[in-house]
């Protein structure tokens, strides 16, 4: 549960990130990032 927890959190930072690094972005385009970048930090 704590893991879960945790990750979820990461996924807020990510969106969040992604949402002020590229505001220009979609909001599709942006969702679309942050699973690229949430499955690289999964895998590795």
């Amino acid at each position: 549960m704590k893991y879960l927890l945790l990750l979820g959190l990461l996924f807020v930072v990510a969106v969040l990130g992604a949402y002020m690094n590229g505001q220009t972005e979609t909001p599709t385009e942006n969702q679309d990032n942050v699973k690229a970048i949430t499955e690289l930090r999964t895998t590795t």
